[in-house]
């Protein structure tokens, strides 16, 4: 389980503190191959702008072997706030002190909440494949779904869409040697137009792409042994 609470200074007169707490907690479950897991958490209080705030993160997932093949299906869900949500409270939950990018693929493509949404929130259903050819080489296929948990504006607006795109991250992994791997990657972004009304997203009409090469080599510096 994780607790924590959050001091939001107010330089009003006279000064009262603004508390946020989260609380919330990681289950997991394995039998043989199988493993399942879900991880969730509720916040509460008011955040620094001094609204009340009532919003949850849930990442369930599951993983489990066809073959020697690895499946993991799983999803985030990162609460929002409604279009019409009263301007005194708050649906947004706001990932703290940790990786928030961690399930949302390569590309980065949205790191910072609730900002990267315009507080609406975030689903993200996720499929991670990872294919071993041989004991040296593996394939490796993460896809990404992104959607709006709530409209950017009215429901009825047909230019507004909840899906906001696909992502698919490819890499190959080669173990050279015990101590050198190489690492092959390459990732797309498939826009759809509702992304162009957020506010990092420019050239919503292109394909986005990146790639890279990484070279690792480990090596132990330091061997020390004790004394029998």
């Amino acid at each position: 389980m994780i607790n924590y609470l959050e001091f939001f200074e107010n330089t009003s007169s006279p000064p009262k503190s603004r508390i946020r707490a989260t609380t919330g907690a990681r289950l997991e479950f394995q039998h043989k191959s199988l493993y399942t897991t879900l991880n969730g958490y509720f916040q509460f209080g008011q955040n620094a702008q001094g609204k009340s705030i009532k919003a949850y993160y849930l990442q369930p997932e599951i993983k489990f072997q066809v073959s020697k093949n690895t499946i993991r299906l799983g999803a985030e869900i990162i609460s929002g706030s409604r279009f019409q949500q009263p301007t005194n409270q708050s649906g947004s939950f706001d990932i703290r002190y940790g990786v928030a990018w961690k399930f949302m693929g390569n590309m980065n493509i949205f790191t910072r909440f609730p900002d990267d949404l315009k507080d609406r929130g975030l689903i993200n259903p996720y499929c991670f494949v990872i294919v071993p050819f041989t004991k040296r080489v593996a394939l490796r296929s993460d896809v990404h779904l992104f959607y709006l948990q709530y409209f950017l504006q009215n429901v009825k607006d047909p230019a507004s869409d909840k899906f906001l795109g696909f992502e698919n991250d490819l890499s190959i992994k080669y173990n050279a040697t015990k101590n050198i791997e190489l690492n092959c990657g390459f990732s797309y972004f498939l826009s759809k137009p509702t992304v162009s009304k957020l506010p990092k997203i420019i050239d919503a009409d292109k394909i986005a792409i990146w790639s890279y090469l990484m070279v690792s080599y480990s090596i132990n510096a330091v061997n020390i042994k004790k004394p029998k």
